[in-house]
């Protein structure tokens, strides 16, 4: 899911129903990918102040990685 208009509230905060809803999401055993044309060090805050280990696709995509695993699948150029 794209975080900018989408994850996040107002004034770039988390709404707590979102955090609950994808915590169960991960509960249940579905994988979750965070995605979105900031960087990876922001959004792997992101994760960890949710509480969760998505896939994230940062810079627009031209970079993958597992925070599940702390690593990078893809970067590109």
């Amino acid at each position: 899911m794209d975080l900018d208009g989408t994850l996040f509230g107002s004034g770039n905060t988390i709404p707590e129903r979102n955090k609950r809803a994808l915590i169960e999401c991960e509960r249940r055993g579905i994988r979750l990918a965070l995605v979105s044309g900031r960087g990876y060090r922001f959004m792997k805050r992101v994760a960890d102040e949710i509480g969760i280990q998505p896939f994230i696709a940062s810079a627009n995509g031209s970079r993958i990685d597992e925070a599940f695993e702390d690593r990078t699948i893809f970067e590109g150029t």
